[in-house]
């Protein structure tokens, strides 16, 4: 017994997902259910299991085996197809599916995988039909004046002759299959398609007809990219409406947030919520005179921790004086008068830390 067919025989009776059988085919059977296993030809396994079942009490635990074997082989044959196609190499692909639908006609993943390859090779050579179709008509448009002239410098050459008009009616050809194409591109709606095939067909044989045609899908094509031109110039027009108004609803929040902490008196956090409320919102007459309250604020507050801290110095309390102008300082960094009365409560109380030392 060759190694695939022992492999086989031992995939079939002992599968380590299934346990072990409690009754065994007719040696027969076995052998030749190995046999077919090991060739991957699942449907005709399943045929004999199928024929056994009556007979074979274990048969039908066997069959659901074998079925379990051949749904993996009929996704995996499938997904090996359609790599193969992905890969351009249609030939192995056309072989794998002929294999796989060999072995197990049943599969359905192999059906799908069928179905795919044809409609992708329909697609693939209808594209390079039309590639072809094209590059000949360039080829003619080019050939065709030449081989023209050389019958005309050459007229004792028949064959000269006799070429151009070979050329001429192949050019003929060429530009109604062109012209066919093109219909379909149209009914297909795909107007730059049916362009460039009605353009080549009447660079190839110029007719007043396929010229009116050809102006018409220019001139579709020119209103379609307008209308494109539209619809996108109104989708940016709403996004910048979007960002008007959320950017008008973040001005409003900013401007009520500096009111509700002028209100509660945190005016830090009032000057800081201004200043990101004036960076958005720039010099409004609204947010001006917001901020001109602020400032008023803020000069009302400093000339009153000012005068706090002086009463503080005069009664010799100088910590607590330094304190609260410190915190005036905080609320007007750019106060000299503020500064210098914190500067000289420093030089005090490093003087007075120097008497005590000395003591």
């Amino acid at each position: 017994m060759s190694t695939a067919r022992f492999l086989a025989v031992l995939l079939f009776l002992a599968l380590p997902a299934c346990g072990v059988l409690e009754s065994r085919p007719a040696p027969a059977d076995a052998d030749r259910v190995s046999g077919l296993i090991a060739q991957r030809r699942f449907a005709d396994a399943i045929a004999v299991l199928e024929q056994s079942a009556g007979t074979d009490a274990g048969a039908s635990h066997r069959l659901a085996q074998v079925r379990e074997m051949a749904r993996r082989y009929d996704a995996e044959q499938a997904e090996k197809v359609l790599e193969l196609q992905m890969t351009g190499d249609w030939a192995a692909a056309f072989r794998a599916l002929d294999e796989g639908l060999r072995n197990y006609p049943d599969g359905e993943a192999l059906q799908q995988a069928r179905a795919i390859l044809l409609r992708e090779q329909a697609e693939e050579l209808a594209r390079l039909e039309r590639q072809w179709l094209l590059q000949r008509a360039q080829w003619l448009v080019e050939a065709l004046p030449l081989s023209r002239a050389i019958a005309r410098v050459h007229p004792q050459d028949p064959d000269a002759a006799l070429r151009a008009q070979n050329l001429e009616e192949e050019a003929a050809d060429i530009a109604l299959a062109l012209e066919r194409e093109a219909d379909s591109a149209i009914a297909a709606g795909q107007l730059q398609r049916a362009e460039s095939f009605l353009e080549m067909a009447a660079r190839l044989e110029p007719d007043e007809t396929r010229e009116q045609r050809l102006e018409g899908i220019q001139a579709a094509l020119e209103a379609e990219s307008r209308r494109r031109a539209a619809v996108a110039e109104s989708e940016r027009e709403r996004q910048r409406l979007r960002q008007r108004q959320a950017r008008e609803r973040r001005i409003a929040e900013l401007t009520a947030t500096v009111h509700r902490r002028l209100l509660t008196a945190d005016l830090a956090g009032a000057r800081r919520t201004l200043e990101e409320l004036e960076r958005l919102a720039g010099p409004r007459p609204d947010i001006v005179e917001l901020g001109q309250a602020v400032d008023a604020a803020i000069a009302a507050k400093v000339a009153e921790l000012t005068h706090r801290g002086d009463q503080l110095y005069g009664a010799g309390k100088l910590r607590e004086a330094r304190h609260v102008w410190a915190q005036a300082a905080r609320l007007d960094p750019g106060n000299a008068e503020v500064q210098a009365r914190i500067d000289r409560a420093d030089r005090v109380l490093r003087r007075v830390q120097e008497l005590q030392r000395r003591r």
